[in-house]
């Protein structure tokens, strides 16, 4: 009786090969541009996250000569041991009330660590006794390119009777 099962039915049909490579074919021009999309966008994002690295890194020298005291915003305090980043490593901020001593600003090492690939510069220019100009200059390298981004404020001694 098992030898009267017939497991094949003659109107059925396998596929063909060249069925097969159609279909390979259609598969594989809609998997190339899927992937090519994905390398793309994370190249585009690596772009823009160093971009915006670059630009909190500037933000941040700025910040700190917005910080400081006037007179304390000079080249001198730019400490050179620490390129490449050249900005000030330490600095003692002498706004000191009774309730505020002294403190002093530092970075850690593992700060160098994680931005090694970019470099930062400061230029401080005067413009007068109550204005100087910062210019902050970072630089990375990215895709054999250097890269660079600029950013400039100006700030002005507000203190009164000085």
């Amino acid at each position: 009786m098992l030898n009267n099962i017939n497991y094949h039915n003659k109107n059925e049909r396998a596929f063909s090969f060249l069925e097969m490579m159609i279909a390979f074919a259609v598969i594989l021009a809609g998997v190339i541009p899927v992937f090519t999309v994905v390398s793309t966008g994370n190249k585009t994002f690596a772009k823009s996250e160093n971009n915006a690295i670059a630009y909190n890194l500037a933000l941040e020298a700025l910040e700190w000569a917005r910080s400081a005291p006037f007179e304390q915003v000079i080249d001198a305090n730019i400490d050179a041991v620490s390129k490449p980043f050249c900005f000030p490593v330490s600095l003692t901020l002498n706004y000191q009330t009774k309730d505020n001593p002294s403190y002093k600003l530092e970075y850690p090492q593992k700060y160098f660590k994680y931005f090694s690939n970019f470099s930062r510069e400061m230029k401080i220019e005067d413009f007068g006794d109550k204005m100087k100009k910062i210019t902050v200059i970072v630089k990375w390298q990215e895709d054999k390119v250097q890269r660079r981004e600029e950013v400039s404020a100006v700030i002005i001694d507000q203190r009164l009777n000085n």
